[in-house]
C-alpha cells in the first residue's frame, strides 16, 4: 500500500496539503486540552509495536493515542491520583 503522503502532492495542490497539515497539527494540540487520559500503556504494541495510551472525550468515547502525546503536567496529575 503506497502512504498518504506520497499519494496526497499527486492529486492535491500545495496550499490544500498546507491546510490539511495545519487542521491535523491543530487536531493533535487540542486533543490533551479536550479529552482526558484515562490509562497509561492501555494497549500493548507487542515486540515491535508501539505502546498507546487511553483518552476519552467529554462525550465518553475512547480512543488510543502513541506514548509521544502524553503530557507530562498529567502523567504526574495521575500518579497523584493514584498514590492519594
Amino acid at each position: 500500500m503506497i502512504p498518504p503522503a506520497v499519494i496526497m502532492p499527486l492529486i492535491m495542490p500545495p496550499q490544500e496539503i498546507l491546510q490539511e497539515t495545519e487542521k491535523r497539527q491543530e487536531l493533535h494540540e487540542s486533543i490533551p486540552k479536550t479529552c482526558k487520559l484515562k490509562a497509561l500503556d492501555a494497549q500493548q504494541g507487542g515486540l515491535f509495536g508501539v505502546d498507546k495510551d487511553e483518552w476519552v472525550f467529554p462525550d465518553n468515547k475512547s480512543f488510543y493515542l502513541p506514548e509521544k502525546y502524553r503530557p507530562e503536567n498529567r502523567i504526574t496529575e495521575l500518579a497523584m491520583m493514584k498514590e492519594g
